[in-house]
Protein backbone atom coordinates (compact mmCIF):
# COMPACT_ATOMS: atom_id res chain seq x y z
CA UNK A 1 0.00 0.00 0.00
CA UNK A 2 2.98 2.47 0.96
CA UNK A 3 4.61 1.42 -2.51
CA UNK A 4 1.59 2.47 -4.07
CA UNK A 5 0.90 5.49 -2.87
CA UNK A 6 4.79 6.58 -3.45
CA UNK A 7 3.95 5.77 -7.01
CA UNK A 8 1.11 7.83 -7.14
CA UNK A 9 2.33 10.47 -5.43
CA UNK A 10 5.55 10.61 -7.44
CA UNK A 11 4.48 10.16 -10.76
CA UNK A 12 0.97 11.69 -10.96
CA UNK A 13 0.91 14.25 -8.22
CA UNK A 14 4.67 15.09 -8.86
CA UNK A 15 6.58 14.08 -11.44
CA UNK A 16 9.89 13.61 -10.04
CA UNK A 17 13.57 12.44 -10.73
CA UNK A 18 15.48 10.03 -9.15
CA UNK A 19 17.45 12.73 -7.33
CA UNK A 20 14.48 14.38 -7.02
CA UNK A 21 13.21 11.33 -4.93
CA UNK A 22 16.04 11.83 -2.93
CA UNK A 23 15.50 15.40 -1.74
CA UNK A 24 11.53 14.52 -1.36
CA UNK A 25 12.21 11.64 1.08
CA UNK A 26 15.34 13.04 2.60
CA UNK A 27 17.40 9.26 2.08
CA UNK A 28 19.73 8.15 -0.10
CA UNK A 29 18.64 4.52 -0.63
CA UNK A 30 15.41 4.50 -2.64
CA UNK A 31 16.22 1.66 -5.05
CA UNK A 32 13.38 -0.18 -4.21
CA UNK A 33 10.86 2.58 -4.09
CA UNK A 34 12.27 3.79 -7.29
CA UNK A 35 12.12 0.72 -8.77
CA UNK A 36 7.88 0.33 -7.95
CA UNK A 37 7.75 3.94 -9.38
CA UNK A 38 9.74 2.95 -12.62
CA UNK A 39 7.31 -0.30 -13.09
CA UNK A 40 4.37 2.17 -12.46
CA UNK A 41 5.32 4.49 -15.54
CA UNK A 42 6.72 1.86 -17.52
CA UNK A 43 3.40 0.31 -17.22
CA UNK A 44 1.28 3.38 -18.62
CA UNK A 45 3.99 3.90 -21.47
CA UNK A 46 3.40 5.28 -24.90
CA UNK A 47 5.92 4.88 -27.52
CA UNK A 48 6.82 7.37 -29.51
CA UNK A 49 8.62 6.29 -33.00
CA UNK A 50 11.87 8.40 -32.03
CA UNK A 51 15.25 7.41 -30.36
CA UNK A 52 17.59 8.94 -28.58
CA UNK A 53 20.86 9.34 -30.12
CA UNK A 54 21.92 6.35 -28.09
CA UNK A 55 18.81 4.15 -29.39
CA UNK A 56 16.83 3.96 -26.43
CA UNK A 57 12.98 5.07 -27.46
CA UNK A 58 11.31 7.47 -26.58
CA UNK A 59 8.34 7.62 -24.45
CA UNK A 60 5.74 9.33 -22.19
CA UNK A 61 3.78 8.14 -19.14
CA UNK A 62 0.25 8.26 -19.50
CA UNK A 63 -1.34 6.87 -16.27
CA UNK A 64 -5.54 7.71 -15.76
CA UNK A 65 -4.44 10.99 -13.70
CA UNK A 66 -1.94 12.22 -16.05
CA UNK A 67 -3.82 11.67 -19.47
CA UNK A 68 -6.55 14.05 -17.75
CA UNK A 69 -3.72 16.86 -17.37
CA UNK A 70 -2.59 16.58 -21.00
CA UNK A 71 -6.40 16.99 -21.87
CA UNK A 72 -6.73 19.83 -19.73
CA UNK A 73 -4.20 21.01 -20.74
CA UNK A 74 -4.87 20.75 -24.67
CA UNK A 75 -8.74 22.38 -23.55
CA UNK A 76 -6.96 25.31 -22.74
CA UNK A 77 -4.94 25.58 -25.27
CA UNK A 78 -8.29 25.29 -27.32
CA UNK A 79 -9.77 27.90 -25.48
CA UNK A 80 -7.09 30.02 -25.67
CA UNK A 81 -7.57 29.88 -29.73
CA UNK A 82 -10.97 30.60 -29.59
CA UNK A 83 -10.38 33.69 -27.70
CA UNK A 84 -7.78 34.85 -29.50
CA UNK A 85 -9.97 34.16 -33.00
CA UNK A 86 -12.41 36.57 -31.45
CA UNK A 87 -9.71 39.31 -30.58
CA UNK A 88 -8.22 39.12 -34.35
CA UNK A 89 -11.59 40.06 -35.81
CA UNK A 90 -10.62 43.73 -34.87
CA UNK A 91 -7.29 44.37 -36.48
CA UNK A 92 -6.74 47.21 -33.81
CA UNK A 93 -7.17 44.46 -31.45
CA UNK A 94 -5.38 41.85 -32.75
CA UNK A 95 -2.20 44.31 -33.61
CA UNK A 96 -2.36 45.18 -29.70
CA UNK A 97 -2.25 41.74 -28.33
CA UNK A 98 0.02 40.86 -30.74
CA UNK A 99 2.56 43.30 -29.59
CA UNK A 100 2.65 42.14 -25.85
CA UNK A 101 2.40 38.15 -27.06
CA UNK A 102 5.59 39.28 -29.64
CA UNK A 103 7.63 40.91 -26.94
CA UNK A 104 7.64 37.70 -24.72
CA UNK A 105 8.50 35.76 -28.09
CA UNK A 106 11.69 37.96 -28.82
CA UNK A 107 13.18 38.18 -25.38
CA UNK A 108 12.46 34.59 -25.03
CA UNK A 109 14.33 33.32 -28.07
CA UNK A 110 17.06 35.75 -27.91
CA UNK A 111 18.41 34.57 -24.39
CA UNK A 112 17.64 31.07 -25.80
CA UNK A 113 19.87 31.81 -28.61
CA UNK A 114 22.20 33.79 -26.27
CA UNK A 115 21.53 37.34 -27.85
CA UNK A 116 21.72 40.48 -25.94
CA UNK A 117 18.53 41.85 -26.56
CA UNK A 118 17.41 44.51 -23.67
CA UNK A 119 13.71 45.67 -23.03
CA UNK A 120 14.08 48.78 -25.22
CA UNK A 121 15.26 46.75 -28.04
CA UNK A 122 12.63 44.06 -28.16
CA UNK A 123 10.05 46.84 -28.13
CA UNK A 124 11.65 48.06 -31.13
CA UNK A 125 11.83 44.87 -33.04
CA UNK A 126 8.40 44.36 -32.39
CA UNK A 127 7.09 47.64 -33.28
CA UNK A 128 9.46 47.42 -36.97
CA UNK A 129 12.12 50.14 -35.46
CA UNK A 130 14.72 47.78 -34.86
CA UNK A 131 18.06 48.42 -36.50
CA UNK A 132 20.28 45.19 -35.94
CA UNK A 133 24.01 45.86 -35.58
CA UNK A 134 25.71 42.62 -35.79
CA UNK A 135 25.07 38.86 -37.41
CA UNK A 136 22.90 37.51 -34.79
CA UNK A 137 20.75 40.52 -34.31
CA UNK A 138 20.47 40.30 -38.14
CA UNK A 139 18.97 36.77 -37.05
CA UNK A 140 16.67 37.81 -34.34
CA UNK A 141 15.37 40.18 -37.00
CA UNK A 142 15.01 37.43 -39.35
CA UNK A 143 13.28 34.94 -36.79
CA UNK A 144 10.90 37.68 -36.11
CA UNK A 145 9.97 38.04 -39.69
CA UNK A 146 9.56 33.99 -40.69
CA UNK A 147 7.33 34.18 -37.36
CA UNK A 148 5.53 36.74 -38.99
CA UNK A 149 5.15 34.83 -42.56
CA UNK A 150 4.21 31.49 -39.71
CA UNK A 151 0.49 31.95 -40.72
CA UNK A 152 1.07 31.40 -44.65
CA UNK A 153 3.89 29.04 -44.32
CA UNK A 154 1.62 26.61 -42.50
CA UNK A 155 0.25 25.51 -45.56
CA UNK A 156 3.14 23.90 -46.65
CA UNK A 157 2.72 19.75 -46.45
CA UNK A 158 6.57 19.06 -46.03
CA UNK A 159 7.83 19.40 -42.26
CA UNK A 160 11.65 19.19 -44.14
CA UNK A 161 10.67 21.68 -46.94
CA UNK A 162 9.10 24.12 -44.39
CA UNK A 163 12.26 24.15 -42.31
CA UNK A 164 14.75 24.33 -45.10
CA UNK A 165 12.26 27.63 -46.36
CA UNK A 166 12.42 28.88 -42.41
CA UNK A 167 16.03 28.21 -41.83
CA UNK A 168 16.87 30.47 -45.38
CA UNK A 169 14.80 33.36 -43.84
CA UNK A 170 16.81 32.82 -40.50
CA UNK A 171 19.85 33.21 -42.09
CA UNK A 172 18.58 36.19 -44.72
CA UNK A 173 19.16 34.27 -48.02
CA UNK A 174 17.12 32.49 -50.43
CA UNK A 175 19.00 29.77 -51.25
CA UNK A 176 20.76 27.37 -48.71
CA UNK A 177 24.06 26.35 -50.25
CA UNK A 178 24.15 23.66 -47.43
CA UNK A 179 21.39 22.03 -45.19
CA UNK A 180 22.18 19.62 -42.13
CA UNK A 181 25.34 20.19 -40.64
CA UNK A 182 28.59 18.23 -41.59
CA UNK A 183 30.89 18.43 -38.72
CA UNK A 184 30.85 18.30 -34.84
CA UNK A 185 32.24 20.95 -32.17
CA UNK A 186 36.10 20.44 -32.01
CA UNK A 187 36.25 19.09 -28.42
CA UNK A 188 32.99 16.21 -28.93
CA UNK A 189 34.64 13.80 -27.12
CA UNK A 190 34.77 16.18 -23.69
CA UNK A 191 32.06 18.62 -23.91
CA UNK A 192 29.40 16.50 -26.23
CA UNK A 193 29.40 13.67 -24.18
CA UNK A 194 29.25 13.77 -20.40
CA UNK A 195 27.91 10.59 -18.61
CA UNK A 196 26.05 9.42 -21.78
CA UNK A 197 24.38 13.06 -21.97
CA UNK A 198 24.68 15.05 -25.62
CA UNK A 199 24.55 18.47 -26.31
CA UNK A 200 23.91 17.65 -29.79
CA UNK A 201 24.41 14.64 -32.27
CA UNK A 202 27.15 13.47 -33.83
CA UNK A 203 26.92 14.86 -37.49
CA UNK A 204 26.88 11.36 -39.41
CA UNK A 205 23.68 10.56 -37.25
CA UNK A 206 21.54 13.47 -38.44
CA UNK A 207 19.85 12.38 -41.53
CA UNK A 208 18.91 9.44 -40.18
CA UNK A 209 17.82 10.84 -36.47
CA UNK A 210 15.62 13.58 -38.52
CA UNK A 211 14.26 11.82 -40.86
CA UNK A 212 12.67 9.44 -37.99
CA UNK A 213 11.15 13.10 -37.34
CA UNK A 214 9.36 13.70 -40.31
CA UNK A 215 7.89 10.25 -40.06
CA UNK A 216 6.86 11.03 -36.37
CA UNK A 217 5.24 14.16 -37.55
CA UNK A 218 3.14 12.59 -40.28
CA UNK A 219 2.28 9.38 -38.58
CA UNK A 220 1.93 9.74 -34.96
CA UNK A 221 -1.03 10.30 -33.34
CA UNK A 222 -0.85 11.69 -29.75
CA UNK A 223 -1.88 15.01 -29.19
CA UNK A 224 -1.42 18.17 -30.93
CA UNK A 225 0.67 19.79 -28.36
CA UNK A 226 2.50 16.35 -26.95
CA UNK A 227 3.71 16.51 -30.77
CA UNK A 228 4.74 20.07 -30.68
CA UNK A 229 6.39 19.89 -27.62
CA UNK A 230 8.09 16.30 -28.30
CA UNK A 231 9.53 17.87 -31.60
CA UNK A 232 10.74 21.51 -30.01
CA UNK A 233 12.79 19.52 -27.71
CA UNK A 234 14.16 16.60 -30.56
CA UNK A 235 15.17 19.30 -32.87
CA UNK A 236 17.23 21.67 -30.11
CA UNK A 237 18.44 17.53 -28.30
CA UNK A 238 20.16 17.03 -31.70
CA UNK A 239 20.79 20.25 -33.30
CA UNK A 240 21.09 19.65 -36.75
CA UNK A 241 22.27 22.97 -38.07
CA UNK A 242 25.56 24.89 -37.68
CA UNK A 243 23.57 27.67 -36.56
CA UNK A 244 20.14 29.15 -34.35
CA UNK A 245 18.88 25.43 -33.90
CA UNK A 246 16.95 27.49 -30.89
CA UNK A 247 14.98 29.24 -33.39
CA UNK A 248 14.98 26.32 -35.68
CA UNK A 249 12.90 23.96 -32.86
CA UNK A 250 10.47 26.87 -31.97
CA UNK A 251 9.10 27.18 -35.41
CA UNK A 252 9.14 23.83 -36.20
CA UNK A 253 6.85 22.72 -32.74
CA UNK A 254 4.71 25.53 -34.02
CA UNK A 255 4.45 24.18 -37.63
CA UNK A 256 3.27 20.79 -35.58
CA UNK A 257 1.00 22.66 -33.56
CA UNK A 258 -0.68 24.46 -36.84
CA UNK A 259 -0.74 20.53 -38.61
CA UNK A 260 -2.74 19.43 -35.43
CA UNK A 261 -5.87 21.93 -35.22
CA UNK A 262 -3.79 24.44 -33.18
CA UNK A 263 -2.85 26.82 -36.42
CA UNK A 264 -4.92 29.84 -34.69
CA UNK A 265 -2.42 30.28 -31.94
CA UNK A 266 0.75 28.44 -33.97
CA UNK A 267 2.27 32.51 -34.06
CA UNK A 268 1.73 33.30 -30.32
CA UNK A 269 1.91 30.24 -28.08
CA UNK A 270 5.79 31.58 -26.73
CA UNK A 271 7.44 28.36 -27.20
CA UNK A 272 10.70 29.87 -26.94
CA UNK A 273 10.29 30.40 -23.30
CA UNK A 274 10.72 26.39 -23.13
CA UNK A 275 14.44 26.82 -24.67
CA UNK A 276 15.60 28.62 -21.99
CA UNK A 277 17.94 26.68 -19.51
CA UNK A 278 16.63 26.30 -15.74
CA UNK A 279 18.28 24.08 -13.19
CA UNK A 280 14.87 21.79 -13.04
CA UNK A 281 15.62 21.21 -17.51
CA UNK A 282 19.12 20.50 -16.86
CA UNK A 283 18.10 17.48 -14.25
CA UNK A 284 15.61 16.36 -16.13
CA UNK A 285 17.15 16.54 -19.69
CA UNK A 286 19.61 14.26 -18.13
CA UNK A 287 16.78 11.50 -17.19
CA UNK A 288 15.30 12.02 -20.84
CA UNK A 289 18.29 11.43 -22.28
CA UNK A 290 19.38 8.23 -19.94
CA UNK A 291 15.70 6.56 -20.04
CA UNK A 292 14.21 8.08 -23.31
CA UNK A 293 11.05 9.40 -20.84
CA UNK A 294 10.19 12.53 -22.53
CA UNK A 295 6.99 13.14 -20.22
CA UNK A 296 9.64 15.26 -17.87
CA UNK A 297 9.73 17.74 -20.82
CA UNK A 298 5.77 17.61 -21.27
CA UNK A 299 5.06 18.16 -17.61
CA UNK A 300 7.95 21.40 -17.90
CA UNK A 301 6.10 22.57 -20.94
CA UNK A 302 2.29 22.47 -19.35
CA UNK A 303 3.79 24.28 -16.21
CA UNK A 304 5.45 26.85 -17.57
CA UNK A 305 2.91 27.85 -20.85
CA UNK A 306 -0.15 27.25 -18.58
CA UNK A 307 0.71 30.83 -16.13
CA UNK A 308 1.77 32.36 -19.45
CA UNK A 309 -1.49 31.27 -20.85
CA UNK A 310 -3.80 32.52 -18.17
CA UNK A 311 -1.89 35.84 -18.57
CA UNK A 312 -2.72 36.00 -22.07
CA UNK A 313 -6.61 35.55 -21.65
CA UNK A 314 -6.50 38.28 -18.94
CA UNK A 315 -4.96 40.54 -21.11
CA UNK A 316 -7.62 40.13 -24.48
CA UNK A 317 -10.30 40.80 -21.79
CA UNK A 318 -8.42 43.89 -20.87
CA UNK A 319 -8.28 45.07 -24.38
CA UNK A 320 -11.64 44.64 -25.16
CA UNK A 321 -13.10 46.30 -22.31
CA UNK A 322 -10.51 48.95 -23.33
CA UNK A 323 -11.82 49.09 -26.42
CA UNK A 324 -15.55 48.88 -25.16
CA UNK A 325 -14.77 51.57 -22.93
CA UNK A 326 -13.09 53.84 -25.53
CA UNK A 327 -16.36 53.51 -27.45
CA UNK A 328 -18.83 53.53 -25.35
CA UNK A 329 -17.89 56.33 -22.86
CA UNK A 330 -20.35 58.34 -21.69
CA UNK A 331 -21.95 60.65 -18.77
CA UNK A 332 -23.17 58.46 -15.11
CA UNK A 333 -26.56 58.79 -14.37
CA UNK A 334 -27.19 61.77 -12.82
CA UNK A 335 -27.91 65.05 -15.28
CA UNK A 336 -25.91 68.40 -15.85
CA UNK A 337 -28.24 70.51 -14.76
CA UNK A 338 -29.89 72.53 -17.67
CA UNK A 339 -28.41 75.67 -16.86
CA UNK A 340 -25.09 74.43 -17.15
CA UNK A 341 -24.98 72.77 -20.06
CA UNK A 342 -23.42 73.81 -23.28
CA UNK A 343 -25.75 74.97 -25.91
CA UNK A 344 -26.60 72.41 -28.55
CA UNK A 345 -27.76 74.46 -31.47
CA UNK A 346 -25.16 73.55 -34.30
CA UNK A 347 -22.50 76.07 -35.25
CA UNK A 348 -22.99 78.16 -37.95
CA UNK A 349 -19.31 76.21 -39.37
CA UNK A 350 -21.57 73.18 -39.41
CA UNK A 351 -24.64 74.80 -41.27
CA UNK A 352 -23.86 74.84 -45.00
CA UNK A 353 -24.19 78.95 -45.16
CA UNK A 354 -27.73 79.41 -45.06
CA UNK A 355 -29.25 82.18 -43.02
CA UNK A 356 -27.30 85.36 -41.33
CA UNK A 357 -26.73 85.14 -38.07
CA UNK A 358 -27.53 88.09 -36.13
CA UNK A 359 -24.34 90.08 -35.07
CA UNK A 360 -23.42 89.71 -31.11
CA UNK A 361 -23.81 92.73 -28.51
CA UNK A 362 -20.34 93.05 -29.53
CA UNK A 363 -20.07 93.09 -33.18
CA UNK A 364 -19.39 96.75 -34.54
CA UNK A 365 -20.89 98.17 -37.57
CA UNK A 366 -17.32 98.76 -38.69
CA UNK A 367 -16.83 94.57 -39.04
CA UNK A 368 -16.86 93.84 -42.82
CA UNK A 369 -19.47 91.34 -44.21
CA UNK A 370 -16.86 88.78 -45.65
CA UNK A 371 -13.34 87.72 -44.28
CA UNK A 372 -10.87 89.85 -46.46
CA UNK A 373 -7.67 88.15 -45.23
CA UNK A 374 -6.33 84.45 -43.79
CA UNK A 375 -7.42 84.25 -40.14
CA UNK A 376 -5.02 84.73 -37.51
CA UNK A 377 -3.76 81.95 -36.32
CA UNK A 378 -0.53 81.63 -33.75
CA UNK A 379 2.50 80.70 -35.44
CA UNK A 380 3.99 79.63 -32.46
CA UNK A 381 1.45 77.52 -30.41
CA UNK A 382 2.00 76.85 -26.65
CA UNK A 383 2.03 73.46 -25.59
CA UNK A 384 -1.11 72.28 -23.86
CA UNK A 385 -1.40 72.46 -20.40
CA UNK A 386 -2.37 69.13 -18.11
CA UNK A 387 -5.75 67.96 -18.64
CA UNK A 388 -7.91 69.41 -16.05
CA UNK A 389 -11.20 67.54 -14.47
CA UNK A 390 -13.92 70.31 -14.54
CA UNK A 391 -17.05 70.15 -12.43
CA UNK A 392 -20.12 71.78 -13.69
CA UNK A 393 -19.54 75.07 -11.81
CA UNK A 394 -16.08 74.95 -13.95
CA UNK A 395 -17.80 74.96 -16.69
CA UNK A 396 -19.96 78.01 -16.17
CA UNK A 397 -16.68 79.73 -14.85
CA UNK A 398 -15.04 78.94 -17.85
CA UNK A 399 -17.36 79.78 -20.72
CA UNK A 400 -17.08 83.48 -20.94
CA UNK A 401 -20.65 84.80 -22.21
CA UNK A 402 -19.38 87.61 -23.96
CA UNK A 403 -17.64 85.03 -26.24
CA UNK A 404 -20.57 82.28 -26.56
CA UNK A 405 -21.60 82.20 -30.10
CA UNK A 406 -18.25 83.65 -31.49
CA UNK A 407 -15.94 81.92 -33.94
CA UNK A 408 -12.22 80.69 -32.42
CA UNK A 409 -11.18 81.90 -35.97
CA UNK A 410 -11.18 86.28 -36.08
CA UNK A 411 -13.10 85.74 -38.60
CA UNK A 412 -16.67 87.99 -39.10
CA UNK A 413 -19.22 87.01 -37.21
CA UNK A 414 -21.16 85.57 -39.99
CA UNK A 415 -21.39 81.81 -41.52
CA UNK A 416 -19.12 80.84 -44.12
CA UNK A 417 -19.15 79.27 -47.04
CA UNK A 418 -17.72 75.52 -47.79
CA UNK A 419 -15.57 78.14 -49.87
CA UNK A 420 -14.46 79.60 -46.83
CA UNK A 421 -14.10 77.11 -44.94
CA UNK A 422 -11.34 75.38 -47.20
CA UNK A 423 -9.20 78.38 -46.96
CA UNK A 424 -9.31 78.72 -43.90
CA UNK A 425 -8.77 74.74 -43.28
CA UNK A 426 -5.89 75.49 -46.29
CA UNK A 427 -4.34 78.47 -44.10
CA UNK A 428 -4.10 76.17 -41.11
CA UNK A 429 -2.11 73.26 -43.13
CA UNK A 430 0.59 76.50 -44.46
CA UNK A 431 1.16 77.97 -40.62
CA UNK A 432 1.09 74.77 -39.04
CA UNK A 433 3.12 71.49 -40.79
CA UNK A 434 2.08 68.81 -37.81
CA UNK A 435 -1.34 69.82 -38.55
CA UNK A 436 -3.07 66.95 -41.09
CA UNK A 437 -5.86 68.03 -43.34
CA UNK A 438 -8.65 66.15 -42.06
CA UNK A 439 -7.85 67.93 -38.70
CA UNK A 440 -8.11 71.09 -40.50
CA UNK A 441 -10.71 70.69 -41.84
CA UNK A 442 -12.19 69.29 -38.66
CA UNK A 443 -11.21 72.31 -36.61
CA UNK A 444 -12.24 74.99 -39.45
CA UNK A 445 -15.73 73.56 -39.38
CA UNK A 446 -16.25 72.85 -35.38
CA UNK A 447 -14.38 75.92 -33.34
CA UNK A 448 -17.24 77.70 -32.03
CA UNK A 449 -16.30 79.49 -28.81
CA UNK A 450 -18.46 77.68 -26.04
CA UNK A 451 -18.86 74.54 -27.87
CA UNK A 452 -17.53 71.07 -26.61
CA UNK A 453 -16.60 68.55 -29.44
CA UNK A 454 -15.90 65.08 -28.73
CA UNK A 455 -13.52 62.24 -29.98
CA UNK A 456 -17.15 61.16 -31.57
CA UNK A 457 -17.54 63.84 -33.81
CA UNK A 458 -14.25 63.78 -35.28
CA UNK A 459 -14.66 60.12 -36.13
CA UNK A 460 -18.06 60.64 -37.72
CA UNK A 461 -16.79 63.87 -39.08
CA UNK A 462 -14.07 62.15 -40.82
CA UNK A 463 -15.16 58.35 -40.67
CA UNK A 464 -11.80 57.07 -39.49
CA UNK A 465 -11.34 54.71 -36.21
CA UNK A 466 -11.41 55.52 -33.01
CA UNK A 467 -7.70 55.60 -32.08
CA UNK A 468 -7.44 58.12 -35.07
CA UNK A 469 -9.54 60.32 -33.95
CA UNK A 470 -8.55 60.40 -30.52
CA UNK A 471 -4.73 61.31 -31.27
CA UNK A 472 -6.36 64.14 -33.95
CA UNK A 473 -7.94 65.80 -31.36
CA UNK A 474 -5.15 65.42 -28.88
CA UNK A 475 -3.04 66.77 -31.88
CA UNK A 476 -5.20 69.75 -32.59
CA UNK A 477 -4.83 70.35 -28.38
CA UNK A 478 -1.41 69.75 -28.60
CA UNK A 479 -0.74 72.37 -31.20
CA UNK A 480 -3.28 75.25 -29.39
CA UNK A 481 -6.26 75.26 -31.23
CA UNK A 482 -8.64 73.22 -28.48
CA UNK A 483 -7.93 72.94 -24.82
CA UNK A 484 -8.72 69.64 -23.73
CA UNK A 485 -11.00 68.59 -20.73
CA UNK A 486 -11.91 66.00 -18.35
CA UNK A 487 -15.71 66.42 -16.87
CA UNK A 488 -16.71 63.36 -15.01
CA UNK A 489 -15.57 60.26 -17.27
CA UNK A 490 -15.78 62.36 -20.28
CA UNK A 491 -12.75 63.91 -22.61
CA UNK A 492 -14.16 67.37 -24.33
CA UNK A 493 -12.46 69.97 -26.42
CA UNK A 494 -13.64 73.10 -26.62
CA UNK A 495 -12.21 75.59 -29.07
CA UNK A 496 -9.51 77.99 -28.11
CA UNK A 497 -9.82 81.51 -29.56
CA UNK A 498 -6.86 82.09 -32.12
CA UNK A 499 -5.00 84.99 -32.85
CA UNK A 500 -4.64 86.11 -28.59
Amino acid sequence: MASKTNEIRYTDENYVTEQGLKKALGISLIDYIWKGIDNYRYANARRLNLRTITQIPFWYTSTEALYDKYTAFETKLSYLQTEYSKIALDPELKKEADKKVNFIIVKAIAEASCIELDDLSAKALVNGLYHPTDEKQTALLNYFNALRSLTRDLSISSGEDFIAKEYATILGTEDLLSFYRDSDPKNIFSTVIVGRVYESAPCEQINSLMDALWDFINVDSSKGFIKALTTLYYVNYVKPFDLYNPMVASLLGKYVLGQNNLAGIATILPLELLLIPTDRSKDENVEIQKKGDITYFLLYGIDKLTPIIDSLLDEFVSIKKAKIAQEFVAFPQEEIPMEAKPAIEPSPLEKKAATPVEASPESTSNEPAKAQAAPSLPLSPSKIKPIEKVSVERIEQTSDNSLTGSLALSLPKSNLSEKEMKEVARYILETHPNIRKGQANFFASHCTIGRYYTIQDYKKANKVAYETARTSMDNLALEGFYKKLQIKNKYVYTPIKQGE
